[in-house]
């Protein structure tokens, strides 16, 4: 989309949420200037009102009451709120003000609550005008409150009124991921430490980025919490992508809640010329509320076939690691179906499943499409008398244990090994 047009409906998301056909000039005013400053900021040339009315020609136009229809109709958002069809623009409209502003390091407050409310909204099917004036007001961080207008509006949008504070995400908080790295966005999990990706192919890579396995575990008393994700997204070109990714929230080991992904890069490959394009969309945020107002350990796993770079975790409650628990570690090594394969969610591949019922922590190396690292094969033919392939193809539990040692051995020195200690 181009700037000016970007521009031109950023309010939009005032018009679908309040009800009217404009919004309150003032709330209209801030979302339109935090909006031009961060784009003003990333020195995107904007076209001048003039300019960008050359060869438009309104006189040209007429408008006529359609019967049966209200005289006045809402844009394009107002309309997808009307129609209940559970997805709203605003993502690539406010939400892109959102993402423009992360890149420069720099917030956007009232775009991106704006883009969480609008967002929610949409997936509860709640219609124009949900939202009162005054209650937009207060949940907008710059926005003043009038203290004789009364706050309550629609309670569904109630509950999300509440301040989230952000929690730093570092590796205390992550479970299931060997190591962090700090990128523009936030952080991306990897499954696979330093030395065992430079050793590994381009397939591989990208399979170690998918976070199958990892979650973010933490202790809170929050009943609300959020978190926001810039996912990588994979498909070919003249095929229906995958379905979005699931984030399962699983509350003192009781699977709560799922919450799709939405938004991110998204590659598209022509398998017939390898030719590669790419697609840049808003950073997703999940939301998990009605949380039971207790102290409560709390596991979000990650989708597990989406690279996902953490931007936020924020919750209405302080967030801490959870103490050790004492249990056994399961590093499990494998392909395709041990990353996740087709499964419904993270917490039901098979791994997670096993790594459950035997109330074990689970750290899942499984490798859609590579399991192998480019030094050496772990498994040839001189292994072949010892320990036979009982169907010369697949390998049976005491060749699996042999090739997952030598992979670990290969990713993590010498002395690696599938670890039992308890942590």
């Amino acid at each position: 989309m181009e700037v000016p047009q970007l521009l031109a409906n950023i309010g939009n998301v005032l018009q679908a949420l309040l009800g009217g056909i404009t919004g309150p000039e003032d709330l209209q005013e801030a979302v339109e200037a935090e909006a031009r400053a961060i784009v003003g900021a990333a020195a995107v040339p904007i076209v001048g009102e003039e300019e960008a009315r050359v060869g438009w020609q309104p006189e040209e136009l007429s408008f006529r009451p359609v019967p049966g229809e209200q005289a006045e109709l809402g844009g394009s958002s107002w309309q997808s709120l009307v129609r209940g069809t559970g997805t709203i623009e605003t993502d690539f409209l406010n939400g892109e003000i959102t993402l423009i502003a992360r890149r420069l390091g720099r917030v956007a407050p009232i775009n991106t609550r704006l883009t969480a409310l609008a967002r929610r909204a949409a997936g509860d099917g709640l219609t124009p005008g949900s939202i009162d004036v005054s209650g937009c007001r207060c949940r907008l961080p710059t926005a003043d409150r009038d203290p004789r207008v009364p706050e309550p509006f629609h309670e569904r949008i109630a509950a999300m009124s509440s301040p989230l504070v952000s929690a730093p995400i570092t590796a205390d908080l992550l479970d299931g991921a060997l190591e962090l790295e700090t990128t523009a966005m936030g952080v991306l999990p990897h499954r696979l430490p330093a030395r065992a990706r430079a050793l590994a192919d381009p397939q591989l890579l990208g399979a170690e980025a998918c976070p199958a396995g990892v979650r973010l575990v933490f202790r809170t008393a929050a009943t609300v919490v959020e978190v926001d994700g810039f996912r990588t997204t994979m498909a070919f070109l003249g095929m229906p992508p995958r379905p979005d990714g699931r984030y399962d929230l699983v509350v003192d080991g009781v699977l709560t809640d799922r919450q799709c992904s939405s938004g991110g890069r998204a590659v598209v490959v022509d398998l017939a010329t390898g030719a590669t394009e790419t697609h840049d969309g808003p950073v997703g945020t999940v939301r998990f509320a009605d949380l039971p107002a207790r102290d409560k350990d709390v596991e979000i796993w990650l989708p597990y076939h989406e690279r996902t770079e953490l931007v936020d975790l924020r919750a209405d409650a302080p967030v801490a690691a959870v103490p050790p628990r004492g249990r056994p570690v399961w590093v499990h090594h494998g392909s395709s179906i041990s990353q996740g394969s087709n499964a419904a969610s993270p917490t039901t591949t098979w791994p997670a499943l096993a790594a459950a019922a035997g109330r074990v922590d689970l750290v899942n190396l499984g490798f859609a499409g590579s399991m192998m690292l480019d030094s050496g094969p772990l498994y040839g033919e001189a292994d072949a008398a010892d320990h036979p392939l009982p169907d010369r193809l697949h390998p049976d539990a005491v060749t699996h244990r042999i090739i997952g040692e030598r992979f670990a051995a290969h990713a993590f020195g010498p002395a690696g090994h599938f670890s039992t200690a308890p942590r």
